[in-house]
């Protein structure tokens, strides 16, 4: 039983697959890895650019609801 608090039952799976999968096998599953990783940086990369865009059109609409003359350069 302690083994299993150690070492996740995942782990466990995933070492057998990779035992068991050939050359080919091996050489997919590192691409889909690497695939994967770029995928979470486009992802967290539009996330923050989203929170940014949010928070840029906020500081917009109040700076535009300020004035009562919204061409107003100043």
């Amino acid at each position: 039983m302690d083994s299993l608090i150690f070492n996740p039952l995942l782990a466990n799976a995933f070492k057998f697959a990779m035992e068991k999968a050939t050359l080919e096998g091996k050489i997919t599953i590192g691409l889909l890895v690497i695939v994967s990783l770029f995928s979470w940086t486009v992802i967290i990369n539009k996330a923050l650019q989203l929170y940014k865009a949010s928070k840029m059109s906020k500081k917009f609409f109040a700076a535009y609801r300020s004035t009562r003359e919204p061409m107003d350069c100043s």
